[in-house]
Formats: C-alpha cells, structure tokens, sequence
C-alpha cells in the first residue's frame, strides 16, 4: 500500500473508531504529497450562537496538519508515525458555512525533513493550517509543529 493509501486507510480507521473524529463528520476533499484539504458539515459542529463550534475548528485543523505530516512520514516507512507537539491557534472571525481545513507544504521543507529522517530516524517541522469556511478560508489560523519518528520495534511486534 502507498503513502496515499495508508494515510487515507488510517483517517478511515481512526474516524470509525474515535468517537470525536466520528462526531465532527470530517471528510478528506484532496490529499497530495503537498497539501490536505478536510470539510466537516457545520450542522455537526455548531455551538450556541450557529457558527462553528471552537474545538472543531481547531480539531480539524490539527487534524489536516497531521494528515500532511503522516502522509510525508508514510513515504519514508510503512511504521512512521507522528504526533503535534506544539500548536497555536488564532481565531480571527466567526465561521458560519462548511468548515474547510487546508494545510500545504513546500518541496523544500519536505526534502528536509526526508533528509533528517534518512539521518536520523526523527524529523519535527512546523506547519501552517488555515480553517474556515465559504466567506473566508482562513477564519481560524493555526501554526502546528509535528514530529515524526520510525517506530524501531514495529517489526519485532509483527514478528511476535
């Protein structure tokens, strides 16, 4: 199975599993080795004055970054995994339509990163994630770092 693939299969498999994810309705629009988009209806995530819920917003766009960043960790090895270890979020205004979330990369961050886990077996890079809607993409700002590591034990569990 692909970078793709993995990552498209494990967002299936954790939207199943967690309640949260399940709840929020997230759907993934485009995944490429540069950029996520996710949607998620706001009928699913709305709070008490019908706009987005704040938790959703920024859920969804931690979400994209990881996606992004799984995927990116996928093309190095099948048992990469990643995790944000860093997050700031600006709410700038209210969004009242579809929640969108769109995270891209530049070739040369990627390439970095590919070559620290090349060196290393660890990378960590800091992303930009806009969230938002159909009035304005980027209501919701979110400046996400991530780290990535090759899981060493992962054979020897499959082995067992």
């Amino acid at each position: 199975m692909d970078a793709q693939a993995r990552t498209l299969s494990l967002l299936e498999s954790m939207c199943a599993t967690m309640p949260a994810l399940k709840a929020v309705g997230v759907e993934c629009v485009a995944l490429s080795p540069d950029e996520v988009l996710l949607v998620a209806p706001l009928e699913r995530n709305q709070n008490d004055k019908a706009t987005a819920f704040a938790g959703s917003l920024n859920g969804l766009g931690l979400l994209a970054g990881w996606m992004l960043t799984q995927r990116l960790a996928f093309e190095f090895d099948a048992t990469a995994q990643c995790a944000v270890y860093d997050a700031h979020t600006r709410f700038r205004q209210p969004v009242r339509s579809t929640l969108r979330a769109r995270c891209r990369s530049d070739t040369a961050a990627r390439a970095e990163v590919l070559g620290s886990l090349e060196a290393t077996g660890r990378a960590r890079w800091p992303l930009d994630i806009d969230v938002g809607g159909r009035d304005l993409d980027d209501a919701v700002r979110l400046r996400a770092s991530y780290a990535i590591w090759v899981d060493a034990d992962a054979d020897r569990r499959q082995a067992n």
